[in-house]
């Protein structure tokens, strides 16, 4: 049967035609919940934006640790060049240096188990230097490629204390650096790295 030239172009266009309206159809459809048999799937809502983290229960605000708090992590510039934590939120902050204050957290715990004091009094792990900005960073003396830069780095010390070789033993999957003056760094790279400086 020999179909003509002209009949095939309108049956073209009766199917464009067709699928504009069911294209219509479900455009107009989207967001339509009153459906009679029941097989909807509701449109995916929209993100939203990252409030404040909660504190953890029986951490104050503020902790991201028992012993750590995220102001003790901030950039020394003093606002010169950055908002003490590269230009991240506090809530960004807090996520991205909370695994490192855990890790610091499980070192002063051991660090007080070994060495207790004899007064009773626990050992500090102090954090001479957490989140550093460009200028910050270059003043140390550091590359661009400083854990410093994101947060996930600190050079610590404890008080009559070298602890290079604890932070090795504490942190296998993260970099150690062992520093002059008994203030090793410590960060949370997510890979084992060792150095000194």
């Amino acid at each position: 049967m020999a179909v003509s030239y002209n009949a095939l172009k309108i049956a073209q266009e009766a199917a464009q035609n067709a699928l504009k309206a069911i294209q219509i159809a479900i455009e107009e459809a989207e967001g339509f919940e009153d459906v009679a048999d029941g097989d909807y799937d509701a449109p995916i809502p929209e993100p939203v934006p990252a409030s404040e983290p909660e504190p953890e229960p029986g951490l104050p605000a503020g902790y991201l640790a028992k012993n750590f708090k995220l102001s003790e992590f901030r950039c020394t510039c003093g606002g010169k060049g950055c908002n003490g934590y590269n230009g991240l939120t506090e809530a960004q902050a807090a996520a991205a240096t909370k695994p490192l204050a855990e890790l610091l957290q499980k070192g002063r715990d051991e660090i007080n188990r070994r060495y207790p004091l004899a007064n009773g009094k626990e050992r500090a792990v102090n954090i001479i230097s957490g989140y550093r900005c460009k200028l910050s960073n270059k003043e140390a003396g550091s590359d661009g490629s400083s854990r410093h830069l994101q947060g996930i780095a600190a050079d610590v010390s404890v008080s009559g204390l070298s602890t290079g070789p604890l932070w090795d033993e504490l942190n296998p999957n993260g970099g150690v650096g062992y520093g002059g003056n008994n203030c090793p760094h410590v960060d949370t790279r997510g890979h084992r790295s060792r150095w000194k400086y």
